[in-house]
């Protein structure tokens, strides 16, 4: 996975400060950020964005489906619709990238195989996969699922890795804080800049050394924020 250079992501953040209305080019930009408070998501997100579809094992499948997603065309990739069961077996697919709900729905009305992995869409704001979400698309299909978490404009900011220890940031758009309370804030490096938005993620931000050999900080044990103030109140009422 790629790394931007210290001296690059610095530039980058203080760009994306002045974009935003923060001027003070003496002061460390990274010190100016942690300094900023947490702010609502973006109430008109940029359009989405085409990308390149980055497959997590070293070795992509002959044949990719794709459900929801906005990656941009390639040989070895083809879009299809939730309902196109007939379709998707038809063309016989070794690997499946969609959103949550569609893989869900998918395992539960399956009736075609795959032979390499499948690649779940998740949403800032949204429903992250959860163990039993992972526990039937494996039941399902057979094969390892990964998770790829998406901002509010549809562009992948962290990705599961072969090791399934979390989600690797992409660290080149974007920068994640956690506030006390364990939600996950985002700064997004882009034209538009985005300044430690709440996502409505909690979870921890893991900087060790990853198994998969990465050192780019990742997302672990994620879960919607307002789960955890469903349980917490469900706990302070027993």
């Amino acid at each position: 996975m790629p790394s931007t250079r210290p001296s690059d992501r610095s530039a980058r953040l203080r760009l994306a400060l002045e974009r935003a209305g923060i001027r003070n080019p003496s002061g460390d930009p990274a010190c100016i950020l942690n300094d900023l408070p947490a702010s609502d998501p973006p109430s008109h997100p940029e359009a989405s964005i085409c990308e390149p579809l980055v497959f997590p094992l070293p070795v992509a499948p002959s044949r990719i489906a794709i459900i929801g997603g906005r990656f941009s065309e390639a040989k070895n990739v083809r879009d299809f619709d939730v309902a196109d069961i007939e379709g998707l077996a038809e063309w016989k697919p070794e690997a499946l990238v969609a959103p949550l709900q569609d893989a869900l729905t998918l395992g539960w009305q399956t009736s075609f195989y795959l032979s390499s992995a499948i690649v779940v869409l998740t949403t800032l704001g949204g429903t992250p996969l959860d163990d039993a979400g992972r526990d039937t698309l494996w039941k399902a299909f057979g094969v390892p699922v990964f998770e790829q978490l998406r901002s509010w404009r549809g562009a992948v900011i962290a990705r599961e890795c072969e090791a399934h220890a979390g989600l690797h940031i992409v660290d080149d758009s974007a920068i994640l804080h956690r506030d006390p309370e364990g939600e996950i804030l985002l700064t997004l490096l882009t034209k538009r800049p985005v300044l430690k938005s709440r996502t409505g993620l909690a979870g921890e931000i893991v900087e060790c050394e990853c198994e998969c050999g990465s050192g780019i900080p990742r997302l672990r044990n994620l879960a919607a924020v307002t789960e955890l103030a469903i349980e917490a109140e469900a706990t302070a009422g027993d």
